[in-house]
């Protein structure tokens, strides 16, 4: 019984051991949010929220906290809807691209969530927001594979970044280094 067990966990299912089955592993999913960058008047974080299944791919939950004492604008270059964050791809380390959206676009394919090339969009508009002090907005971003992946998941870390204009004042797009602020988080699959 043990012989088969080791063997087992070794991936070997010689024709002898009746009733072996090996499970192909399902990959592990890690999110880890980059530090709060200096001076920015909001709090930023991105969490694993459920590691995904035949019915939900993965999920990442991303949320923007305004922690100081007064109002903050918010704006980015993204769609209208785009805050907290707009999604997009993030290339591995082979030249694999995996993608975040806020939808399930998402398209399944041979037991895999793969986008099309047309997942990741949206129109030119610029979304903006005011945050009360303690306000809090979040988003649920889905991820998925890029259409030219060459595996399910493929191994490795996904830097996805954002930038945003934010202060106490109506801003324009401001990305001056006054009001300018970048912030992202890696997808690491394993």
């Amino acid at each position: 019984m043990r012989r088969r067990a080791l063997l087992a966990t070794l991936g070997v299912c010689p024709a002898v051991l009746s009733g072996c089955t090996v499970l192909e592993s399902a990959p592990s999913f890690a999110v880890d949010a980059d530090p709060r960058p200096e001076g920015i008047p909001v709090a930023l974080d991105a969490t694993l929220a459920f590691e995904g299944s035949d019915e939900r791919p993965p999920v990442v939950d991303v949320s923007m906290t305004n922690d100081s004492e007064s109002k903050q604008d918010v704006t980015n270059s993204g769609p209208s809807d785009a805050l907290p964050f707009s999604g997009g791809y993030a290339a591995g380390p082979d030249g694999d691209r995996i993608g975040v959206v806020d939808s399930l676009s998402g398209l399944r394919y041979d037991g895999c969530w793969k986008g099309s090339r047309t997942t990741v969009g949206g129109n030119a508009a610029h979304a903006h927001r005011t945050l009360s002090p303690g306000e809090t907005m979040e988003k649920a971003l889905y991820l998925f594979n890029g259409p030219e992946s060459s595996e399910c998941w493929p191994a490795g870390e996904y830097y996805f970044a954002e930038g945003w204009g934010i202060g106490e004042t109506p801003i324009e797009m401001d990305y001056s280094e006054e009001h300018g602020y970048g912030w992202g988080f890696t997808v690491t699959i394993s």
